[in-house]
């Protein structure tokens, strides 16, 4: 299946920043935070552009009307942070973990993901292009969420749960999702393996006899 996600447009040349005191300013562009960790911090009403974040760790940090563009995360720890009224905009994660994170009331577009999503919640966001890529995103939610052109490859997305959230087109066939948990209506148009079929007949108790 063509993928329609366009890359991150960032500089070779960054300025080295202080996380910290760069969150009082409205735009934040061409930075490179490497190996901070925060916790329990409120960052609000910041865009970030052409940034990119290296081994950070935001533990249970609150993001509230915070963008992000053209801006790439790797090896970075958002376990139990939640994102509030955010943007991701041609964004990569690489191998980062977002265990328990929730992102609600957001829009994602030309994003890519790499790494530890299980316990995540996405709830009420706009998600276009959007890569889920070798991931763990199990025991996860999608609660109401509006799918365009959304992408799960080798990932392990068991007993994931979504609600009002359609699949229609969306390609499960090299992913594990033992357990899922979806309605009639959102798997409508769901593409799978046959192998995976019978297991989700199982799931929503259609009975196959042989």
């Amino acid at each position: 299946m063509k993928k329609y996600l366009t890359d991150p447009k960032v500089s070779d040349e960054f300025t080295k920043g202080v996380i910290l005191e760069v969150l009082d300013e409205d735009n934040v562009s061409n930075y490179n935070f490497e190996l901070t960790e925060l916790t329990k911090e409120k960052i609000k009403f910041v865009n970030f552009n052409e940034c990119k974040f290296v081994k950070m760790s935001f533990l249970s940090v609150e993001f509230s009307n915070v963008s992000f563009v053209d801006t790439i995360f790797e090896g970075c720890d958002f376990s139990n942070s939640s994102f509030e009224l955010c943007s991701f905009i041609r964004c990569q994660f690489k191998n980062c973990k977002l265990v328990g994170a929730n992102i609600y009331d957001s829009t994602l577009k030309d994003v890519k993901f790499n790494g530890i999503l299980d316990y995540i919640n996405f709830a009420s966001n706009k998600l276009k292009n959007v890569l889920f890529v070798e991931c763990s995103i199990a025991e996860s939610r999608f609660l109401e969420n509006t799918f365009s052109n959304i992408y799960f490859e080798q990932s392990n997305m068991n007993n994931i749960e979504f609600y009002k959230t359609s699949l229609n087109k969306v390609d499960l066939t090299t992913d594990i999702i033992d357990g899922l948990n979806a309605s009639l209506t959102d798997v409508k148009g769901l593409i799978i393996s046959s192998y995976q079929a019978y297991i989700l007949a199982g799931l929503l108790g259609v009975v196959i006899e042989r």
